[in-house]
């Protein structure tokens, strides 16, 4: 937004708040939706917690779902034996957001090898080394672990195809989306999907 916007509550006149991009979102949505004639969103889930958690009515809420730019197609599975010449493939697109949840992949790691198994998992990640920080940081975290986890760096979207296709399944333990398109494009390339037990993962999948 521009400038520093004034939005009060139930257009109501007295207590004005300013809105600037140094509002939490919460705060900026608590003040704004009074005002909005509709709120879009991308999934029922998304439409429930707006209702539940800001009392934004149910006729104000609009659900358009996002589309996916990767085409349908991808071999199926084979049933296969994992070992250690075969691996399991886990393929886990996303940028290292903090609902991504990339943390727990070196406790993970440590977990594997502890139990003998660090031969039989291999994780394959997106994260941007030279551009993010955050990034970075995570990858010297799994040094330790780099027969565990190769990192394949940003992806064009006929990549993504092609790493779909050769890895077993999609690895996405996120704490939360707005509406979850990786779901939908292990789905379309016909890979199964290990994520978080939540309610929109249940609902996407």
């Amino acid at each position: 937004m521009r400038g520093s916007p004034i939005a009060s509550p139930g257009g109501r006149s007295g207590a004005r708040c300013a809105i600037n991009s140094s509002t939490p979102p919460t705060t900026r949505l608590r003040w704004l939706w009074p005002s909005l004639t509709r709120v879009i969103v991308q999934t029922p889930v998304m439409a429930d917690r707006l209702r539940a958690s800001f009392g934004v009515p149910a006729e104000r809420l609009a659900v358009i779902p996002s589309g996916c730019l990767l085409r349908p197609g991808g071999a199926p599975l084979c049933r296969r034996r994992v070992t250690t010449a075969e691996p399991l493939r886990l393929f886990w697109p996303a940028r290292p957001y903090p609902h991504k949840n990339h943390e727990v992949l070196a406790p993970l790691c440590r977990e594997l090898v502890r139990r003998g198994l660090s031969d039989r998992v291999h994780f394959y990640l997106t994260l941007d080394a030279r551009a993010d920080r955050r990034g970075r940081r995570l990858l010297e975290g799994l040094r330790s672990n780099a027969s565990m986890v190769t990192n394949l760096g940003p992806l064009a979207t006929d990549e993504v195809e092609r790493w779909f296709d050769r890895t077993d399944a999609l690895f996405l333990p996120t704490l939360l989306e707005s509406f979850g398109l990786t779901y939908l494009e292990a789905a379309v390339r016909r890979r199964p999907v290990l994520t978080s037990d939540r309610d929109f993962a249940r609902h996407a999948c």
